[in-house]
């Protein structure tokens, strides 16, 4: 389903999520009771993904947060956490993850026997090749 973002200074009023919302978060739906469409209980956790032209690849811009309860209602539009908000947590997470995949903990390699593995980089595809 395709939603518009609801701008973070109409989602923070008192009628709408109020105190609620943080700038963290972006709110998504229709602002006119015949528009209605929302997020519903279960959907939590699920992404919003968003093109930034039409036809191009689809990007993770939020996790859905809350909506109003029974789905859908006036003034309630759906609520996302903004992923850009906690990039530097992901990153960090991914780096330690490999860090402790290709290291011994000491800052050396570990020395993996046999021919299979994985590769892992920070900027793959960019500086993955596969004539390497």
């Amino acid at each position: 389903m395709a939603l518009p973002v609801v701008p973070y200074d109409t989602c923070k009023r008192m009628d709408y999520w109020w105190f609620q919302v943080k700038t963290s978060m972006i709110c998504c739906g229709y602002t006119l009771p015949d528009e209605l469409q929302s997020v519903c209980q279960g959907d939590t956790g699920g992404p919003l993904v968003c093109q930034d032209t039409p036809g191009g690849p689809w990007e993770v811009h939020g996790i859905t947060s809350f909506g109003p309860i029974g789905c859908i209602m006036n003034k309630k539009p759906s609520v996302f956490t903004r992923s850009s908000a906690y990039l530097p947590w992901i990153s960090d997470v991914i780096c330690r993850d490999i860090y402790n995949e290709h290291t011994l903990g000491c800052g050396g390699p570990k020395d993996l026997p046999g021919e299979d593995g994985t590769i892992s980089s920070l900027d793959y595809p960019r500086t993955y090749s596969i004539n390497a």
